[in-house]
């Protein structure tokens, strides 16, 4: 038996060694086999970078849509009774957009240290806004401000055009600027009268 166990135990061995002598082979052999790797070439860096920069100006591309919609400046149609808590009746004028809505009333009394008063809406909210040189200052296209925006009258020259008994009309750009960027313009009628 004893003799069996030690037939059975070289037997072992062998086989053992025999098979790390085959893994050995097999390891060898595979260092041995040609590795294929691309190689680094100008072209293949500049098909990199091409990627990396059109990565990048996708990403500024996001980065421009999303700070443009932060700073649209989009006024609303507005009417002269939603603004009487700001704007007083008298003298003024209106700004009236492309399609005869207005997006403007203002009035002023007489005298050129008179304030303007005047309304936009925006956002659903009417926006207060101020201005000086009274009604004359306001009929020739004044700036007026708020804490955050600018609104700029440009009217035409001339006496303008005469709508009804009391009302002269010119044709005019409002510009809207806010102080934290983004300006809007707007082409119509500035209206002018009581």
């Amino acid at each position: 038996m004893r003799h069996n166990g030690a037939i059975l135990g070289v037997a072992v061995m062998a086989l053992a060694i025999t098979g790390c002598a085959e893994q050995e082979a097999i390891t060898e052999a595979e260092l041995q086999r040609p590795v294929e790797v691309e190689p680094v070439t100008t072209d293949n860096l500049e098909d990199d970078a091409a990627t990396d920069s059109t990565d990048d100006a996708t990403t500024e591309d996001a980065a421009n849509d999303k700070e443009d919609k932060a700073t649209e400046l989009v006024l609303e149609p507005v009417t002269f009774s939603e603004t009487l808590n700001i704007v007083r009746p008298g003298l003024g004028c209106s700004f009236i957009g492309g399609d005869d809505a207005s997006l403007l009333f203002a009035t002023g009394e007489d005298g050129a240290d008179q304030p303007i008063q005047a309304a936009v809406k925006m956002n659903g909210g009417i926006i207060p806004l101020l201005g000086r040189g009274g009604y004359s200052a306001l009929e020739a296209g004044p700036t007026l401000t708020s804490e955050a925006l600018e609104v700029t009258i440009q009217r035409g020259e001339g006496e303008g055009e005469k709508v009804g008994v009391e009302t002269m009309e010119w044709p005019a750009t409002l510009t809207i600027a806010q102080d934290e960027g983004g300006s809007a313009s707007y082409e119509g009628r500035y209206s002018c009268g009581a």
